[in-house]
């Protein structure tokens, strides 16, 4: 292979905004395998719930599919949503995959109530709130925020909750009269780090509302009231790396791009180190980008080449003011 892998690219401080070149078999430029189409960062979380084609970009690594599975069973039956909403509160470390299980969960949910011919609506909030506010001033911008956005789709039949729309407490307690009585909600909460925070949307959770939520590993495991449903992601060893990428490279047309080494995720990831689903999404994709542009190939991709991007996308990020 000529030239230096981690030179083919200008790299900003996101790994994913290597190259601006989309795949174009037609143009002689295959695509990239670890790509996620339909997104505006191509490595962004899957979101089955505006595009339902990321249902097969899901791989069962580390806890995923077992909490996914877990929430599936509580939810067979939704009847106790009738008298009592939930709280269910995604916890794990940066990268781990918490707002792709959130959003596979919620997209489930929705047909699942839709399967009892309910009407269903996910509202998501998540960029609702700023780190920096008060927990009084983070329940404030998410109760205004959910009321605009019911009183925007015409599903509020009392103007009674939008008047008190700044008020948390008025709101989670009027809105069930508000709605259509066959109206449900799926509302996706901003990230929180506080136990306080998600102690209240789990003590005030209306009946016919499911609250999403995602949190620390820490705060995930401090006490919460019963109705909180509790799922976790986390790091994952050597095999599941390959097993994310084994299902992403067999997407790629034969003869196209170099495959990946069967060790060369074990060498990059020695002495038993951990690694999380979006650290190696970004580290592959990164990679393949640079690859699908060269017209001189490997015949596969080792450690080598993984342990040079890695080291220039961390040189670069040093370098930024």
């Amino acid at each position: 292979m000529s030239g230096d892998p981690s030179e083919e690219c200008a790299v900003s401080g996101d790994p994913s905004e290597e190259c601006a070149v989309s795949g174009d078999p037609s143009a002689g430029t295959p695509p990239n395998p670890f790509a996620v189409p339909r997104l505006f960062v191509e490595t962004d979380p899957l979101n089955p719930l505006r595009h339902e084609e990321h249902l097969d970009y899901y791989v069962a690594v580390d806890h995923t599919e077992e909490s996914f599975q877990d929430f599936q069973k509580r939810f067979q039956d939704v009847a106790d949503l009738l008298h009592e909403g939930r709280l269910v509160l995604v916890s794990g470390e940066k990268g781990c995959g918490k707002t792709t299980l959130i959003n596979r969960c919620a997209h489930w949910l929705r047909g699942r109530i839709e399967a009892d011919r309910q009407d269903v609506e996910v509202v998501d909030l998540t960029r609702e709130a700023q780190d920096s506010d008060t927990i009084p001033v983070r329940r404030s911008n998410v109760s205004r925020a959910l009321v605009d956005n019911l009183h925007a789709l015409t599903l509020l039949k009392s103007d009674l909750v939008y008047e008190t729309r700044d008020d948390a407490d008025s709101t989670y307690r009027n809105l069930p009269t508000c709605l259509a009585a066959g109206q449900w909600l799926i509302v996706l909460l901003p990230r929180a780090e506080l136990a306080e925070e998600l102690r209240y949307y789990a003590v005030r959770a209306p009946k016919r509302m499911v609250f999403f939520a995602e949190t620390t590993p820490e705060v995930g495991t401090q006490h919460a009231p019963g109705r909180t449903i509790r799922l976790q992601v986390d790091a994952f060893e050597h095999e599941h790396a390959t097993l994310f990428a084994t299902d992403r490279l067999r997407r790629l047309p034969t003869g196209t791009l170099p495959p990946l080494a069967p060790t060369a995720l074990d060498e990059f990831l020695q002495d038993n180190r951990k690694t999380t689903i979006g650290e190696i999404q970004r580290l592959l994709f990164g990679v393949y980008e640079t690859l699908r542009v060269q017209e001189d190939r490997p015949d596969e991709v080792t450690w080598n080449h993984l342990a040079r991007h890695f080291i220039s996308v961390s040189r670069r990020l040093r370098e930024q003011p």
